[in-house]
């Protein structure tokens, strides 16, 4: 009717093969390094730009099945009255299989996980528009999740300290069995205030209740050298209530765009790890809480030729959930940093000289450190004889100094109803860790990256274009970390990293038609 709509989406994928969670190879041999003998057996080196590595597992891969469904309705009871409510559920089913010594000899062959998760929610909306003064909307939000998973890691370190197999009879391993639901419960609402002209003021505040548990069954097989605490299970429970808001204002400048700045305090609720690395760990990850200063204008000037739009922030964290890493198991965790500031300055600005070209630039300077993490792990090798690394002052994991992106487009009439397009960009990211404990291993350098394109549209309708996105074949993993086989046993820092399908230089065709 024009007063109820309804809309519906549903959605399925399916994923099958090694992409995106075993692309990773060797880059880094520590002296003393046992993967070099098996490395050198297969006719691999390892390096920042390789992308060889051996596999003996049996399988291997990741095979995913994904989808979800929502459904929301809305009713115009008024013409100041909206009511809506939106229903969505999600859910997938992940089975994993891979190699991750890397080599074609038997090292860490047995790593399997099989994992299921659900998730439903619901939010109640009631959106207010009282004419010239006054805006917002309130409402109610429920969410409820769980994850199954089964996971079962074996290592024989390639026999050297005996008759090991990672499948029948590993040297060290973990199998782990563990249940996570999280529920919570939430009250919200934002209204914007218009008290004259030009001006309005922003006050939102949500009130959120969680509650989450972990069933954990871990090492039930017998290991020589356990990962984790041995024949453990646990049962434990978090809950935590937090009220977030937000302040603000913006201020309307005829003919020339807007100013604007917010003040608020923002909430990540409690997790939990699913390894105890001794019996009785406290799995629960406490929540996280921000407070945000935001000031910034966005602008339209030279006759809408150019928009311009700066911001400047600060934002101060407690109790920082960031991963870390345990040298004692040598295994990654996610813990809570005590304190971390993020400060800094965007900038972006479009400009389209002529009709057809458009040119645009963005800039980010970040300044991202933890304040204080005095109670860090530290880097395999490095001499920490308390197993504790005082990280404070270093930057978060993967925040670079900065970063910026160049690019322009241009499009020209060639025939009734034709246009060529031309388009290319340039990225660039300065250097940045993988880990909080400022690992030398696992540092990248700078990386820029140029994008192009070429193509033509038809009627509006119809387009085709050639494309390379990484045009330079500019080699750069997404994630570095420790190898296991050598950081397991021996402490020593080798590491291997993940590749994603941007890191390497890719051609493309793309077509599409709208009718």
């Amino acid at each position: 009717t024009d007063q109820l709509s309804i809309y519906l989406v549903g959605d399925y994928a399916q994923n099958r093969g090694i992409g995106g969670i075993y692309d990773r190879t060797l880059r880094y041999l520590a002296p003393g390094s046992v993967t070099a003998l098996a490395l050198a057996a297969d006719g691999v080196t390892a390096s920042p730009r390789n992308l060889s590595f051996g596999y003996s597992a049996p399988g291997g891969g990741l095979d995913i099945d994904t989808g979800g469904a929502s459904a929301t309705v809305s009713y115009e009871a008024s013409d100041a009255i909206t009511i809506s409510n939106i229903f969505a559920w999600r859910a997938y089913h992940a089975k994993a299989v891979g190699d991750l010594d890397f080599t074609s000899l038997d090292g860490v062959d047995l790593n399997r996980r099989d994992g299921r998760y659900r998730q439903y929610s619901n939010e109640f909306r009631i959106a207010i528009d009282a004419g010239d003064m006054i805006d917002g909307q309130v409402g109610v939000y429920y969410f409820n999740s769980h994850l199954k998973e089964a996971d079962a890691v074996g290592a024989a370190a390639y026999g050297l300290l005996g008759p090991f197999d990672s499948n029948t009879n590993p040297l060290t391993g973990a199998d782990i069995n563990s249940r996570v639901r999280a529920k919570s419960v939430a009250g919200f609402g934002q209204f914007n205030i218009h008290p004259v002209q030009n001006l309005t003021l922003i006050l939102g505040g949500r009130l959120t209740h969680d509650k989450g548990s972990i069933d954990l069954i871990q090492n039930q097989r017998f290991y020589p050298v356990p990962i984790g605490a041995n024949n453990y299970a646990t049962d434990e429970r978090v809950k935590n209530t937090d009220f977030s808001w937000k302040v603000g204002g913006q201020y309307d400048i005829d003919g020339v765009g807007m100013v604007y700045t917010s003040f608020s305090r923002g909430y990540k609720g409690p997790a939990f790890n699913d390894t105890a690395a001794v019996a009785g760990q406290q799995l629960a990850i406490g929540p996280e809480t921000v407070k945000s200063f935001e000031i910034g204008a966005k602008t339209t000037l030279l006759d809408r030729k150019l928009r311009l739009n700066i911001t400047a922030f600060r934002q101060m964290f407690d109790d920082f959930q960031v991963q870390g890493f345990d040298a004692a198991t040598f295994s990654y965790y996610t813990a809570n940093a005590a304190k971390v500031k993020s400060q800094g300055v965007e900038v972006f600005a479009e400009a389209r000289p002529v009709q057809s070209l458009t040119l645009t630039a963005a800039a980010t300077l970040l300044d991202s450190k933890f304040k204080r993490f005095p109670n860090d792990r530290c880097f395999p090798g490095q001499p920490c004889p308390t197993l504790s690394s005082d990280s404070s002052g270093n930057r978060t994991p993967s925040s670079a100094k900065f970063t910026s992106t160049l690019g322009a487009a241009f499009e020209q009439p060639v025939s009734d109803g034709a246009s060529l397009n031309l388009s290319g960009s340039w990225y660039h990211r300065s250097s940045i860790n993988f880990n909080s404990n400022a690992n030398p291993q696992t540092r990248l350098g700078a990386i820029d990256i140029f994008d192009a394109s070429i193509g033509v549209t038809i009627d509006e309708r119809f387009r085709l274009s050639l494309f390379c996105k990484n045009c330079t074949d500019k080699r750069y993993p997404i994630f570095i970390g420790t190898d296991n086989i050598d950081g397991q046993l021996l402490g020593l820092n080798s590491t291997n990293q993940t590749w994603g399908y941007n890191s390497v230089r890719t051609f493309g065709l793309s077509a599409s038609a709208e009718f």
